[in-house]
């Protein structure tokens, strides 16, 4: 087989891009299908191998041609060598917001999937891994990481690597471990067909129209009439049957689905006129061409490692990929860190079109069981008021105001949402020089009163007094 030829499966792009959790069983599953498609004799899917297929020409495939680290390393280049395409216009978007995105510095993340730790080097989360022995990775620093506690680790050379699943904390530059590694949990997978054919099907089925034009050749010239238009969108197909060793994957086992912005019925009546198998002419839904988003995809890919994508809350400096998903009009991008994934879509949206970018992160945030924990506060001295109180729950500050006397009758209530477990909550009144700090064990939901007290009669000065127990009724 030539070098410049494809497989019929490598036709379709990739779903959400291609640019999802490359380190993940997900990205790995990416991983093969890019490496199939630069490697003619390497299969897409187990199930999808060394069928009987129909030859593509590779220049013109619709396929992701992500940038970032997945390719790079799959073909030892540098990131930003993919062709955009025609020079395209987009919609003018106003100014991204300014607004800073705090860094949660004691929020857990998780990550899971390949850290790899050179001598020399030290260890690292691996957003890709080139796949030589000993592998390579370029990612993001790992600290406090002991191998002993990874028994499944392997080792060559000055190399040891693993697949493991890390929960940790992160500073904006480093991944520091708060739990013992373990081993991946399982992955699960949402059973969807993104290549769904959006047509309805017509009386009497998916038919051949015209058998002198369901040929190879006659494919070739409709996608090649279809990715000449400058209304181009898309074009995917859509399997009639599983494919297997056993099927010729001729044009009676998939439909051939196009998406254009535009004009339809002209362009549904062009691909009738050339190719006649069974196929399906769409509207893009985004209404956004694929020259329009390899172009945005482009600009993206150097505007993720920036100040301003740092202000909205995404990480990429430790790496990142970018892909296209022409079937739901979107570039995906994936980077290590996004803190708030509003924020972080709120720029995407302003900087380069509502809807048209979207990232993710590898870290996610750890998902665990929350208990309600019903702080009451209150000022009770009538020497000092108001009094200026500062209260952190594990270092974060949850409490930073002035708290008045009035009644006396006076608990402000703060709801707060804690994981199980023992915590620290210390009580601060800088101005009055008082401190307390209490340790606490949460094993659902619970009451808590921290008071502030001062009189010039009394010895002990200014102090605050913590209980816990039930509500504090409220007052008449």
């Amino acid at each position: 087989m030539d070098d410049d030829r494809r497989r019929l499966e490598d036709l379709n792009p990739e779903p959400d891009g291609g640019a999802g959790w490359a380190a993940s069983e997900a990205g790995r599953r990416v991983y093969d299908r890019v490496a199939g498609r630069l490697d003619p004799s390497a299969s897409l899917e187990p199930h999808r191998s060394r069928v009987k297929p129909w030859l593509i020409a590779a220049p013109g495939v619709a396929v992701l041609l992500a940038i970032g680290l997945p390719l790079l390393f799959l073909r030892g280049g540098e990131p930003g060598g993919t062709t955009a395409g025609p020079a395209a216009t987009t919609a003018t978007t106003t100014a991204p917001p300014t607004t800073t995105t705090a860094l949660p510095g004691l929020t857990e993340w998780v990550f899971q999937g390949p850290v790899l730790d050179k001598q020399g080097v030290g260890p690292q989360l691996c957003m890709a891994v080139e796949e030589s022995l000993p592998p390579q990775c370029r990612g993001m620093a790992v600290i406090g990481l002991d191998w002993a506690d990874i028994p499944w680790a392997e080792t060559a050379g000055d190399t040891t690597w693993a697949e493991a699943r890390l929960v940790g904390t992160f500073d904006g530059e480093s991944f520091t471990l708060t739990r013992a590694p373990a081993e991946p949990e399982p992955v699960e997978w949402v059973e969807e067909d993104p290549f769904a054919t959006p047509c309805p099907e017509p009386d009497g089925g998916w038919v051949v129209s015209d058998p002198a034009l369901a040929t190879q050749d006659a494919f070739e010239a409709a996608r090649r009439y279809a990715e000449a238009q400058p209304d181009y969108a898309a074009l995917w197909i859509d399997y009639l049957v599983e494919p297997s060793e056993e099927v010729d994957l001729g044009p009676a086992t998939f439909v051939l689905n196009v998406r254009f912005t535009g004009n339809l019925g002209e362009h549904e009546a062009a691909l009738r006129e050339i190719y006649g198998g069974p196929q399906c002419v769409t509207l893009a839904a985004a209404q956004v061409t694929e020259a329009e988003l390899r172009s945005i995809q482009q600009r993206v890919h150097l505007g993720l490692d920036t100040p301003e994508a740092v202000a909205a809350g995404i990480y990429a400096a430790h790496g990142q990929g970018t892909g296209v998903d022409t079937l739901r009009g979107v570039v995906v991008a994936t980077v290590f860190v996004v803190i708030d994934d509003a924020a972080a879509q709120a720029w995407l949206d302003a900087k380069w079109g509502p809807g048209l970018v979207e990232v993710h992160g590898m870290l996610q945030r750890l998902e665990e069981t929350t208990f309600p924990l019903h702080l009451h506060v209150s000022n009770q001295s009538r020497d000092i008021d108001p009094v200026s109180i500062q209260i952190t729950l594990d270092g974060e500050v949850v409490v930073d105001q002035q708290f008045e006397l009035g009644d006396m009758h006076n608990w402000i209530l703060f709801e707060l949402e804690v994981v199980p477990g023992e915590h620290e909550l210390r009580a601060t009144a800088p101005l009055a020089g008082a401190e307390m700090v209490e340790t606490f064990v949460v094993e659902g939901e619970c009451w808590a009163v921290v008071d502030f007290w001062a009189a010039s009669n009394e010895v002990e000065g200014p102090r605050f007094a913590w209980s816990q127990g039930h509500p504090i009724a409220p007052s008449e």
